[in-house]
Formats: structure tokens, C-alpha cells, sequence
């Protein structure tokens, strides 16, 4: 198994769906344009997607089929990368909290 598919595969073994590139990068000693071409390959093979530079989502096979888990798997880790104060709305956190309307 490659550098890449065994960092993807410990972080889905940790509960993490998710990493930015310098989680990568500090985790394993790639050169730039060795890393990049891994990361491609592994978009390629349905295997991550890339919502947003330098910010990659591991998909589990049941979120292969629509190329993305549901966005509030991973909005918050996204939204802490880009260093961005958000708000969900209130439904959406109600859903969350059990409730049903």
C-alpha cells in the first residue's frame, strides 16, 4: 500500500474523514510534485474529493456514488481551514438537535 493510501486509511481508522494538505505534508515526506500526483490519483479513483484548495474529503464507498458525504460531515472541518466564522441555519440545526418539522 502506497505513503498516501495508508495515511487516507489511518485517518478514516481514527474517525477522520477529512485532512488539508499540510496534515499531509507534515505526516509524510513527499516532494510537492510526488504528493500532488498521489492526491490526483486518488480523486481520479473516487477515492477523495476536493471541495476547496488544499482541503480533501476521504469518501467512504456509500459517498462515492454522489462524488460527496452530506456537507454536515464535513462543513465545520472546512469552514475551521478556511479560518471562517459561520452559521448554520436554524432548521438545519434543528434536524441536528432531533427536531422534525
Amino acid at each position: 500500500m502506497r505513503r498516501i493510501e495508508q495515511f487516507v486509511e489511518g485517518r478514516l481508522i481514527h474517525g477522520r474523514a477529512n485532512f488539508s494538505r499540510e496534515e499531509v505534508e507534515s505526516a509524510l515526506d513527499l516532494k510537492n510534485g510526488t504528493l500532488a500526483a498521489s492526491i490526483t490519483r486518488l480523486i481520479k479513483k473516487h477515492r477523495l474529493a476536493n471541495p476547496r484548495h488544499g482541503f480533501y474529503l476521504i469518501l467512504r464507498p456509500e459517498d462515492r456514488i454522489n462524488g460527496a458525504p452530506d456537507p454536515v460531515r464535513w462543513i465545520d472541518a472546512l469552514m475551521k481551514h478556511q479560518g471562517i466564522d459561520y452559521r448554520i441555519s436554524l432548521l438545519r440545526s434543528a434536524s441536528l438537535h432531533g427536531s422534525s418539522h
